[in-house]
């Protein structure tokens, strides 16, 4: 595997044990989330993260070069947020 796929693929997993380890004290609940500014910020960047290390596979890589695997082993690959809390509902369901 290509060296700068692989580094950015490690800042991948280390951005989403962060985002799990934010909850580690505690339960996944929406409303606790909704209610710590802190938490929220702390995803948003690691989410940042992500993006910007999925967009340096990107230019090494094809979307459908990476995503070809998981189609298929995956229901939600993409998820919408219809109505609620925009933004936070958003992020939440990315990181639930």
């Amino acid at each position: 595997m290509n060296e700068r796929i692989e580094k950015s693929l490690y800042d991948i997993l280390q951005m989403i044990d962060e985002i799990d380890s934010f909850f580690a004290a505690g339960e996944k609940k929406y409303a606790n989330f909704l209610n710590d500014v802190r938490t929220r910020r702390a995803v948003e960047r690691n989410i940042e993260i992500i993006g910007e290390a999925t967009n340096r596979i990107l230019k090494i890589r094809t979307f459908w070069d990476i995503a070809k695997p998981f189609f298929g082993q995956r229901k939600n690959l993409f998820m919408f947020q219809i109505g609620g809390d925009g933004e936070n509902g958003v992020i939440w369901i990315v990181i639930s």
